[in-house]
């Protein structure tokens, strides 16, 4: 049986769920900071436009409330909920456990996302790598380097899909081990620039967009696309930046205000003139790499507190409903429909219900006996966490100190060991284990002890 797609492949709650997101969306005047706090405030979409009587609780004004009880987002909506229908692309919501975690917790991370491609990707470690369009061919070599150097040590490569430095980082990264990324300015059916490239990154990385399927690029797109491409990652490489009004310096500026690391060549490593961009940057307090190991030993504490929370999280995750909203009950009655939006809907607000009063209330917190076990275990769990990598690189090596061995190799014997391995947490673990010169990787991909 084929795989579903699209909104095919949500549940009546993730249907629900989704309809709500895009109804926050088109909501006139409802900023994408407005829309963070509600999500971050009520917990999912769905939830928040059930309780629009209480937006000034989570700062929003009352007059948006106001606005989306009048029902004009509906005929925004209607269109791009019909073109999700067959979509061949995840649509992750924010009740998604697959959300990416480092976006959620930016201050305007949107409230739905459309993969086409491996979604788990967004949630791996993951570098920017980005410049100018009009680089200079040092500059294409240099990215290209940074990217295939990047990748192969297990790190997801994220850029936009421009020629240039975008374009040489991707060709780079993909061949090695899938590990790219293209954050989109436009939706994923409208006029791609750089088609090809996306096509060859999206059969073994992923493409995301945050815009309705058939949405163009325009100028306004790309700086509200930049934000998903610092957001994604844990710190954003600029190659190139030709000039102070590049959009790369946008990008970097804002991941800089995300808490990201930024970075630029140190002078000297890109043969010709200093970028005018770049300089400003390097002004600004970005800090200097000469390869992409300087990045990856700059973000050895953050790589370790990725594989710290891969650890965290409950093994149900990754069987648990895609886009189960934390709240229960039936959105049969005004909002919202569980049948296709394009149906009939009432042409005006609701007057004394307004919002869904008839539905069950959302998740609570269990009794006063389960917060404190939850907290004993936070407790109990603090004392050996600190231990977990040591214990985990220690295995490894044993493992590495019979033979050399090739990472599917690897997996395969440490999961005999324990089902609870995964690709993700071995590949993050070899990574921080090469920077620290315990292990490293041969020509032939194999890992020897050191």
């Amino acid at each position: 049986m084929p795989a579903l797609h699209g909104i095919e492949a949500l549940a009546e709650e993730g249907r629900s769920e989704y309809w709500a997101a895009l109804a926050l969306r088109c909501t006139e005047g409802l900023s994408r900071h407005s829309v963070r706090a509600l999500l971050g405030f009520f917990g999912s979409a769905y939830e928040a436009v059930r309780s629009c009587r209480r937006w000034p609780e989570a700062g929003v004004s009352g007059l948006l409330a106001e606005k989306y009880l009048r029902n004009a987002w509906r005929e925004k909506a209607a269109p791009e909920w019909k073109a999700a229908h067959g979509l061949d692309a995840e649509i992750i919501l924010w009740t998604d456990p697959r959300y990416p975690s480092r976006l959620r917790h930016t201050d305007d991370a949107p409230p739905l996302l459309y993969v086409k491609g491996d979604a788990s990707l967004l949630d791996s470690p993951c570098v920017a790598v980005i410049g100018s369009r009009r680089c200079s061919r040092s500059g294409a070599d240099a990215a290209a380097a940074i990217g295939r150097e990047l990748s192969a040590a297990g790190i997801t490569v994220v850029s936009g899909a421009a020629a240039g430095i975008d374009q040489a980082a991707q060709l780079a990264s993909a061949p090695l081990q899938g590990r790219s990324v293209i954050v989109l300015a436009s939706g994923l059916l409208a006029p791609m620039q750089n088609a090809e490239l996306c096509r060859r990154v999206s059969a073994r990385g992923a493409l995301i967009s945050e815009f309705p399927p058939y949405f163009p690029a325009s100028r306004a797109t790309f700086p509200v696309r930049n934000r998903i491409i610092s957001g994604l990652s844990l710190g954003v490489m600029v190659v190139e930046a030709g000039s102070e009004k590049s959009g790369s310096l946008i990008t970097a500026r804002i991941a800089a205000e995300q808490g990201r690391s930024v970075y630029v060549p140190a002078p000297g490593t890109i043969r010709g003139p200093y970028p005018e961009g770049t300089k400003a940057l390097l002004l600004e307090g970005a800090t200097p790499v000469c390869s992409g190991s300087d990045i990856i030993a700059d973000l050895l504490p953050h790589l370790k507190e990725d594989m710290r929370s891969l650890e965290e999280r409950p093994r149900s995750e990754a069987s648990a409903a895609h886009t189960a909203p934390c709240g229960g009950g039936s959105p049969d009655h005004d909002f919202p429909s569980r049948q296709a939006p394009l149906h009939e809907q009432p042409e005006s607000a609701p007057e004394s219900k307004g919002v869904i009063s008839a539905l069950e209330a959302p998740c609570s917190n269990n009794s006063h006996h389960t917060d404190n076990a939850v907290h004993n275990t936070c407790i109990n769990k603090k004392h050996t966490e600190s231990h977990q990598v040591e214990d985990d690189e220690s295995f490894i090596i044993s493992l590495l100190e019979e033979l050399p061995m090739a990472p599917d190799d690897l997996l395969h014997t440490a999961m005999e060991h324990d089902s609870a391995w995964t690709a993700r947490r071995l590949s993050s673990l070899l990574m921080v284990m090469e920077v620290k010169r315990l292990i490293r990787r041969r020509a032939d991909a194999r890992y020897e002890a050191l």
